[in-house]
């Protein structure tokens, strides 16, 4: 089950990743590896199935363009709010 929660909003980021457009904020990502620790203490990342590594790159590439064109349409959600959607 997690596979799929997993999958699926890996898919759901890929989708938002083809209306991007950047204009990034940097106070809201200087601790991202930090919002990976929490994830994963709280049990919602596995660590053995979303390496960190493959978060990060993933969070680069997709995660924060995504949160980006978010933010246009709901400027008060914060990045480590979005991430928990």
């Amino acid at each position: 089950m997690k596979k799929f929660k997993l999958g699926s909003f890996i898919s759901l980021v890929f989708t938002f990743v083809l209306f991007t457009g950047i204009s990034a904020n940097a106070d809201e990502f200087t601790n991202v590896g930090s919002l990976y620790d929490k994830a994963v203490s709280q049990n919602i990342i596995d660590p053995n199935l979303y390496p960190k590594a493959n978060w990060e790159k993933d969070e680069l590439s997709s995660m924060r363009p995504s949160y980006e064109q978010y933010k246009k349409y709901d400027p008060s959600t914060t990045y480590e709010e979005w991430l928990k959607f």
